[in-house]
């Protein structure tokens, strides 16, 4: 191969006489006698190189081209390969990046202040899982830049850049949040607008805590399979997707927290398949943290022990430490009665011993939780409430409490998360697949406190849509009252960024400080949605506005009462006023007309009754 693109030598005429070995077929040779129109071929006697091709030799033409392309790279100091050497895009538009989810979510504020007054009939959407969604959509079609759809023979991926999809987590049906899905129509204007100024964003995703989601651009939700092109092919993957589980989500809507689990491996967690249920929403929790946040798990049933692989200590959420958390739950069998006290004291045991760590100090979390499942009554050991009361002194812990099946203690679960600033729910066993769902609302009692629209930037990971692996820059979405509307997300290569020190130094700013706690009434609005909430506390303010409008309601309806009340007997007294003055008119006038004798008169005045007065007037019948 370098044989056949070496350039030829050239030797005076003198010596090519002792030259008699085979020339090569790609070696030119001439003599200084003969004419030629190359000028390097002209210096007789002197050697030369020059480049001798075969006219039919097009690859030595072509690496002579590169190589001369590389020369002039080098020449004017251009990188050849930018992506390779430095593993970012010089220039790349961070601002930008974060500019596009905070328009989101000035849209989606915007939207939810006007839902009240929007026409219902104009709410526009598209269900990522229905399997007619290619025909439905307009302008669906193969974009390139998105990936490859090979399965649906698209060399980018099939999708519309003008109207993004619904995408619901499992057991969450369409309907259940009514102004997430209005959104498309005025949410899809934003999401075209930030990909024309910013060509890198790939992907743009709003997410509710109710577990309803816009993606775009709008996509197909599938696997791969070429069956899922072709129309009315079922969505397969559907229900396995919830957006509050992604590590987007979670960084934006929480801030760094030690989070425990106590789970209940009792014998009756055998029942109805609740351990099985029970592990998996405890798994798909542990897969939303990051590495910002500390993480344990205590078990019980008559007694209670820790995993075996942390032991007394919580760990850091790294993917290594996920792992080996997810298979102590995996291989975990109930047995034996239930003992709240002795999960409980476990649970502080490993608080206390983060406080003793001196590496966890030097970078404190924001928040401590426990997250505590049942599905019983206590069998063994006492009551854990004044074990919590003391220990909560210390640590504050807040405490969410999942009473799962029909024979689960309601009232010393409810108790415990009453008294601890937590949250409690009841699942039933016809219910018991809503847990995951459920388990996620302590996302949302964090999110409740943020008022700041921050962004954060997340490390790499894989997408579920095939784009490979990408970083996103999310911000929760608050209302004007502090209620968390969502997370808003945009999502880019990560090769673009990966090794830029900017994207380092703004993914360390990622909440530096903890958010204030929440309000009271925030609390109870998640606790009920009402005035009153299960705890029996009740929105004071609320409640003096409720009674206030109350007796106001009822002054006003005595008011008006009175007023109709003493109306009708004014108009009484003029009708009856006006009935007698009219009678006696009649009475006069006939006096006055017919003049029968003094005797028939009279007697017909006699069947007349009247009042002797009227309105203080004497009434006086003259005969005549």
């Amino acid at each position: 191969m370098l044989e056949a693109c070496a350039p030829s030598l050239e030797l005076p005429h003198s010596q090519q006489q002792h030259h008699h070995r085979k020339e090569s077929p790609f070696l030119k040779t001439s003599t200084t006698r003969e004419k030629s129109d190359d000028p390097m071929k002209r210096h007789e006697g002197k050697i030369f190189f020059y480049w001798g091709w075969k006219k039919d030799d097009s690859f030595c033409q072509v690496l002579s081209l590169l190589f001369s392309i590389i020369l002039l790279y080098l020449l004017l100091g251009l990188p050849i390969f930018p992506n390779l050497t430095i593993g970012f895009v010089e220039g790349f538009d961070y601002d930008g990046m974060e500019e596009s989810v905070r328009k989101v979510c000035r849209a989606v504020e915007n939207f939810v202040d006007q839902f009240p007054y929007y026409d219902s009939s104009e709410c526009v959407s598209y269900d990522a899982c229905d399997p007619n969604l290619n025909t439905k959509i307009p302008d669906f079609k193969c974009e390139k830049g998105f990936g490859m759809d090979v399965e649906c023979n698209c060399t980018g991926e099939m999708l519309s850049l003008h109207f993004p999809v619904l995408l619901h987590a499992p057991f969450v049906k369409l309907g259940s949040d009514e102004v997430f899905e209005c959104l498309t129509k005025r949410i899809g204007e934003i999401y075209y607008e930030n990909r024309m100024q910013n060509e890198h964003i790939f992907r743009q995703v709003v997410g509710s805590p109710r577990g309803i989601g816009q993606l775009y651009p709008g996509i197909k939700w599938r696997t791969t399979d070429k069956e899922i092109c072709k129309s009315g092919a079922p969505a397969f993957d559907c229900p396995n997707f919830d957006f509050r589980t992604r590590p987007w989500y979670v960084n934006a809507a929480s801030g760094s927290k030690s989070i425990v689990f106590v789970l209940d491996v009792s014998s009756s967690m055998s029942m109805n398949h609740r351990i099985e249920i029970a592990v998996f929403a405890v798994e798909n929790v542990i897969d939303g943290l990051t590495e910002r946040d500390r993480v344990g798990i205590v078990f019980f049933s008559s007694s209670a022990f820790f995993c075996s692989l942390h032991g007394k200590t919580l760990l850091l959420a790294t993917p290594e430490n996920k792992k080996l958390l997810k298979a102590c739950l995996e291989d975990m069998m109930p047995f034996g009665e239930t003992n709240f006290e002795n999960a409980f004291e476990l649970a502080f045991d490993l608080f206390e011993a983060e406080a003793s760590n001196s590496s966890f100090n030097l970078m404190p979390t924001c928040e401590k939780v426990i997250l505590f499942l049942t599905d019983g009554e206590i069998t063994d050991g006492e009551d854990p409430t004044p074990l919590i009361e003391r220990e909560n002194e210390k640590f504050d812990a807040k405490i969410f409490s999942f009473s799962l099946g029909s024979d689960a203690d309601l009232e010393i679960p409810k108790r415990i998360a009453c008294k601890n600033r937590g949250l409690w729910n009841k699942i039933s066993d016809h219910n018991l697949l809503d847990l995951r769902t459920q388990m996620s609302s302590y996302y949302e009692y964090l999110s409740f406190r943020l008022t700041d629209q921050h962004v954060t930037w997340s490390d790499p990971f894989m997408d579920v849509t095939g784009l490979g692996e990408i970083v996103s820059v999310s911000s929760p979405c608050i209302s004007q009252r502090g209620r968390f509307l969502g997370v808003a997300v945009s999502a880019c290569n990560s090769s673009l960024v990966k090794n830029d020190p900017e994207y380092t130094k703004r993914k360390a700013n990622n909440f530096k400080k903890c958010p204030d706690d929440i309000p009271e009434d925030f609390l109870i609005y998640l606790r009920s949605g009402e005035s009153c909430d299960y705890c029996g506390n009740c929105d004071f303010q609320r409640w003096y506005f409720v009674l206030a409008w109350s007796t106001l309601s009822v002054l006003l309806v005595a008011l008006l009462a009175t007023l109709l009340t003493c109306l009708y007997i004014f108009i009484r007294k003029i009708i009856r006023k006006k009935k007698w003055q009219r009678l006696k008119d009649e009475v006069y006038t006939e006096s006055l007309t017919h003049r029968p004798s003094f005797y028939k008169k009279r007697g017909k005045l006699e069947k007349i009754v009247l009042p002797l007065k009227i309105e203080d007037e004497e009434l006086v019948v003259t005969h005549r």
